[in-house]
């Protein structure tokens, strides 16, 4: 999901009124509040969704763990997990050698260093948003909604008539595999 947050809108508005910053940054605020307590609420209806106790949805790591497995694989998870991680470390890493030595030679190498776990780590977002509309049985479009605007997209798979199918992963695979043995055997 994209976080608009973070953006000062006095750097995208630099005439702007500091009431009207401070007022913008408020909505921004309570929307972003709002979508936190969506998504909540909605991976609590996925879980049960998935067969899983809910509560297991309130867990940090723990509920992207049991999102991956439902939605693609667990494996997939730990890769995204240590791309991230290891990106978040070279960015603090290279945020502090910025502070104290921006011409830093290391700095270049950090960066350089980090863009691979930067990419790993988008990929596996981006593909887990399509195999997570897939487990539901819904489309790319769907896909595209639920890497945008994951609050919505998640609360319609949450909230919504739509039924968790199975991982397009190592299950359907498996099963893939089981139609073709009884193919053989009939022939």
């Amino acid at each position: 999901m994209f976080d608009f947050s973070f953006l000062d809108i006095r750097l995208l508005f630099p005439d702007i009124s500091e009431a009207w910053a401070l007022a913008i940054e408020s909505v921004v605020g309570w929307l972003d509040t709002i979508g936190i307590i969506l998504i909540i609420i909605a991976e609590w209806k996925l879980f049960k969704k998935f067969g899983e106790k809910p509560w297991k949805s309130l867990i940090p790591y723990y509920n992207s763990y049991i999102l991956y497995k439902h939605a693609w694989d667990k494996k997939v998870f730990w890769v995204y997990l240590a791309s991230s991680t290891l990106l978040d470390i070279t960015q603090m890493v290279s945020d502090h050698l910025s502070k104290n030595n921006p011409n830093n030679m290391w700095l270049t190498l950090l960066i350089l260093i980090a863009l691979p776990f930067g990419i790993v780590s988008a990929v596996c977002s981006i593909l887990y948003t399509f195999r997570l509309a897939e487990a539901f049985g819904k489309g790319r479009a769907f896909s595209v909604g639920l890497l945008l605007v994951y609050s919505v997209f998640i609360s319609i798979l949450g909230f919504g008539k739509s039924k968790y199918i199975g991982s397009c992963g190592e299950d359907q695979m498996m099963s893939e595999a089981e139609e073709t043995d009884v193919v053989v055997e009939v022939v």
